[in-house]
């Protein structure tokens, strides 16, 4: 079985909450494998709020 690098995301709250992510994960290439809400753009993408219990599974990309 192939070992792969995964980074899951998750605002456990009923808030809409801002994010700053690490330069280290900034700097790597990730794509979003698994989300609960299909209507919105990765959150890695740029995009700095979180809604609500939102969760966001990423694989890192080599």
């Amino acid at each position: 079985m192939r070992q792969r690098d995964l980074l899951v995301v998750a605002n456990y709250s009923k808030e809409q909450v801002k994010i700053d992510l690490p330069e280290e994960i900034k700097a790597s290439s990730w794509k979003r494998i698994l989300t609960n809400r299909e209507n919105l753009a990765p959150s890695l993408d740029g995009r700095k709020e979180w809604t609500p219990w939102e969760v966001e599974v990423y694989t890192l990309t080599r």
